[in-house]
């Protein structure tokens, strides 16, 4: 039952976030302005890369390219939405990110026992 809710949180926070890249920056979600805005997409992509490392734990190629592939693909949308300005540097943080939560994953399964 929890790995099923692990899986639910993996691809809501994926949902979450595509939302927030993609519908006008009027309706986008903001905790805070300026260089707090480096720190909610970096956290974002941590949360996003350890839920889906807990959820998918031996899937580690399927993991990356969903974190890395929706951190590229979503940063290229961006571009469609006329109020958005993606930058360069915004990509590199969320893939940062990503990388960080799926480094917390795998620290975090050599300590619990595997379930075979």
């Amino acid at each position: 039952m929890f790995h099923k809710l692990i899986v639910a949180a993996a691809w809501a926070c994926l949902a979450f976030i595509a939302y927030a890249t993609l519908y006008s920056i009027g309706s986008r979600p903001v905790l805070a302005g300026g260089f707090f805005n480096v720190i909610e997409r970096f956290g974002a992509y941590t949360v996003l890369g350890l839920f889906f490392h807990l959820a998918y734990p031996r899937h580690l190629t399927f993991v990356c390219i969903m974190v890395f592939g929706s951190a590229v693909t979503l940063a290229v949308f961006q571009n469609l939405v006329p109020d958005r300005d993606p930058r360069t540097l915004d990509a590199i943080e969320k893939l940062l990110g990503g990388t960080a939560g799926i480094v917390l994953g795998l620290i975090t399964e050599t300590g619990r026992p595997r379930r075979d």
